[in-house]
């Protein structure tokens, strides 16, 4: 007997062996995506903490007192230059700008002492005298994007 076609059986059992490839392919493929998505997202916390590590520092009038807060939204952060637009990893028009915000709370007193004094200017422009340098600020940031809400958000 002379064959020159494969049969039935041998081409549905080739068909379900790719299936079977190709479904190991996509989970593995999306778990990579989820996970580079995961980490713009921890980058964008880390330079919204960054951004406003240096507000504070050149707003040093803005400091809350002990056992206070601030609020700095991520829109104030990018309109004063300290970070750049965030972009959202999952659909790229849109940005994680608008509700994004940073609190940081104050754990420790502003000394006024000799030692280490740094001067800043507050909003009316007068001179302040300061000693920040242990100072303990808190930093919680709370990003929102479209499918990711960071775990220190209320």
């Amino acid at each position: 007997m002379n064959k020159k076609g494969f049969t039935l059986i041998e081409l549905l059992g080739a068909i379900s062996i790719l299936s079977i490839l190709m479904g190991v392919a996509i989970s593995a493929v999306t778990k990579y995506q989820i996970k580079a998505r995961n980490s713009v997202y921890a980058t964008h916390e880390k330079n919204i903490k960054s951004a406003a590590l240096n507000y504070l520092l050149d707003n040093q009038g803005e400091i809350p007192n002990k056992n206070n807060s601030v609020k700095i939204d991520a829109s104030r952060l990018i309109e004063n230059q300290y970070l750049e637009r965030l972009n959202d990893p999952v659909s790229k028009e849109l940005d994680c700008n608008e509700k994004t915000y940073v609190i940081v709370k104050n754990n420790s007193e502003i000394e006024n002492g000799n030692t280490s004094m740094s001067d800043y200017y507050d909003e009316k422009g007068n001179l302040i005298k300061s000693n920040t340098k242990n100072l303990d600020l808190e930093y919680k940031v709370c990003l929102i994007c479209s499918d990711y809400k960071s775990p220190s958000c209320p």
